[in-house]
């Protein structure tokens, strides 16, 4: 049979769900309640007509003095900036006319041009959006590479119906094309030892330039391809030189912030990063106190109820609430926006998670050879990823937790497979049973 026609026989019907999902989340992307750091995405968006016609103002010699621009250069990841700026260029969109203040009220911030109006919003978010079903795609894959047809339809629809992805990946921050890294990432794994450096290196590189939340997948494919037991050891060397140096190469391409004195830019980056979390630690400190982490158990508290029991946060912090609560209500009065959220279903996930992972690990050390099996590193990859969070974020923003809730899901949808195998058989066992004795 046609390679073709043989692959959409395989997966027609999850092609089919895939479009129709993209309908429900495109449809919904003018109802998700807007944050401030929107605006500011959007106002830095300028940054891609500064790389087209004169990329050299973008770069920070070490001496200059450092603007707003400059410094939220220094501390974002370019990557979402970059293509919203190259979304609103294919509609000759002009930016916000200022970034938000969050030292001021939210009428002020109307009244200085910094609230984008909702066409130029919802371009913005379509901007980024847009990577999300390609996402999906890829997990699917993945998860049909490792387990089969009907694991991947759970993977692809616990990850289609999530709340906090349906949330924060429709925004026109950070977390869409985080995920979009990620996915590619986990895919990377399973193909041809062959591409898998160069398709390791450029997944790495694009999650890290959309937010550096991101940069265990260096360390998580690093280690992989040094300890490939395929390949000898200068098979090994080579490929780790050539993973290593594609992400240096996109990351200083797509930074040029760093290229006029990269170890200046560096500590600036550092020092303007650790004076930010100070800031917004006192923030949440005073406005939200109940919020606020003071040990690594509060920190593994607050990931594990963000990530299964907790509402999606429309804001980070409560400082604009009021202003965004009609927008609020809107959203979550459909019923699939808060689906599988709250204390029963944050149980159930959490439970079959555990169980899923306690499975993944039982199968890997059955397997033999663990360090050739895929199954293995993406594991790795992602207790690297929840070991960084808890390591390096101190604070309670939902959206920090992302970066681990692909994991959440795989191991959950592990689980529930294994108990569809288990009612199966069962069932299989009870019609046997039940049939008449031939005579």
């Amino acid at each position: 049979m046609n390679p073709i026609l043989l692959h959409l026989r395989r997966h027609g019907l999850f092609y089919l769900g895939l479009i129709l999902f993209s309908i429900f989340y495109f449809s919904g992307l003018p109802q998700v309640p807007y944050h401030p750091d929107e605006s500011t995405q959007i106002w830095m968006s300028e940054d891609y007509t500064q790389t087209v016609e004169n990329v050299r103002d973008l770069v920070w010699s070490g001496k200059s003095s450092i603007d707003a621009r400059t410094r939220y250069r220094l501390i974002d990841a370019p990557i979402t900036r970059l293509m919203i700026g190259f979304g609103r260029s294919l509609s000759n969109m002009p930016a916000t006319r200022n970034d938000w203040n969050w030292g001021r009220s939210w009428d002020f911030n109307v009244q200085m041009g910094a609230l984008p109006d909702p066409v130029l919003l919802n371009r913005a978010r379509l901007s980024v959006a847009w990577l999300f079903p390609i996402g999906l795609l890829l997990f699917y894959h993945t998860a049909y590479r490792l387990r089969g047809s009907r694991f991947a339809w759970l993977c692809a629809v616990l990850l289609a119906s999530n709340a906090l992805v349906l949330l924060h990946t429709r925004r026109a921050m950070a977390e869409s094309a985080l995920l979009f890294g990620l996915f590619v990432f986990f895919f990377a794994i399973t193909v041809r030892p062959s591409l898998r450096p160069f398709l390791l290196a450029a997944a790495a590189a694009f999650a890290l330039c959309a937010k550096q939340s991101t940069a265990p997948l260096i360390v998580a494919g690093a280690v992989l391809l040094l300890l490939d037991p395929q390949f000898p050891w200068r098979h090994r060397l080579l490929s780790l030189a050539a993973f290593l140096g594609i992400v240096a190469l996109v990351f200083m391409a797509l930074n040029p912030v760093f290229w006029g004195s990269p170890w200046q830019a560096a500590n600036a980056s550092w020092r303007f990063r650790t004076d930010l979390v100070t800031i917004q630690r006192a923030q949440i400190q005073n406005v939200s106190p109940d919020l606020a982490i003071h040990s690594y158990s509060d920190r593994i508290a607050m990931m594990l109820a963000q990530l299964y029991f907790s509402v999606p946060a429309v804001a980070d912090v409560a400082t604009y609430v009021r202003s965004t609560q009609a927008a609020s209500d809107l959203y979550f009065s459909n019923p699939l926006h808060l689906l599988f959220r709250g204390f029963p279903a944050g149980i159930l996930f959490l439970t079959l998670s555990l169980f899923g992972l306690l499975l993944i690990l039982r199968h890997i050390w059955k397997a033999g050879r663990p360090l050739a099996s895929p199954l293995f590193w993406l594991i790795f990859t992602f207790a690297g990823l929840a070991g960084g969070l808890l390591v390096a974020v101190s604070l309670p923003y939902q959206r920090y937790s992302l970066p681990v809730l692909p994991a959440v899901l795989f191991t959950a949808a592990w689980g529930l497979d294994e108990i569809l195998i288990l009612l199966a058989a069962g069932l299989r066992k009870i019609k046997t049973g039940r049939q008449p004795a031939v005579r």
